[in-house]
């Protein structure tokens, strides 16, 4: 039953939270972005308690992450003027990778000490938003002796197949 309380509060709250939302938005253009994602987060919130049960709302979050970063780089190519003012998106994005990447490595009993993420920030190129390099510094939270070269390698297919960057592009290093 307490599940079923917070889900309605949760759906209540968010949808109280967009209309808010939708009245700020002082442009048009913007207007229909913000609302495909609250859709899509709407979505999310009202799959929550079956994501759950299913444990997939860790990976349904990563893949709604990674989506949107993707539609706001091409929004970004196709010449969004908040891109071109400020460096908010080229920031946003690294923190949201350094996101993913600290949560990927606190599944595995791991605190990510270091992350940097170099990115193409050349808003008219036409690969704006690449990776080009990702350098990660863990420890592990426990000290559990060496962690295994099995292990290791895992992270690393894992990173490269999930940010889309080839085995030169990564760094991994682990504190022990």
């Amino acid at each position: 039953m307490g599940i079923f309380r917070e889900w309605i509060q949760n759906v209540v709250l968010f949808l109280l939270f967009m209309s808010m939302i939708n009245q700020i938005i002082p442009d048009e253009k913007y207007r229909k972005y913000v609302r495909l994602t609250m859709g899509l987060v709407l979505i999310l919130v009202l799959l929550g308690p079956l994501s759950r049960l299913m444990k997939a709302d860790e990976k349904i979050f990563q893949d709604y992450i990674r989506e949107n970063i993707r539609l706001s780089a091409e929004d970004a190519k196709n010449g969004g003027r908040m891109f071109y003012e400020t460096d908010y998106f080229n920031e946003s994005y690294k923190k949201i990778i350094y996101e993913e990447i600290k949560q990927y490595f606190k599944g595995s009993g791991m605190d990510v000490r270091k992350c940097e993420v170099s990115v193409n920030d050349n808003v008219s190129d036409e690969n704006f938003g690449e990776i080009y390099e990702i350098a990660v510094t863990v420890v592990p939270k426990a000290s559990d002796g060496p962690v295994p070269e099995e292990k290791i390698e895992t992270w690393r297919q894992d990173l490269m197949m999930q940010f889309g960057i080839d085995e030169d592009a990564l760094k991994l290093e682990i504190w022990t």
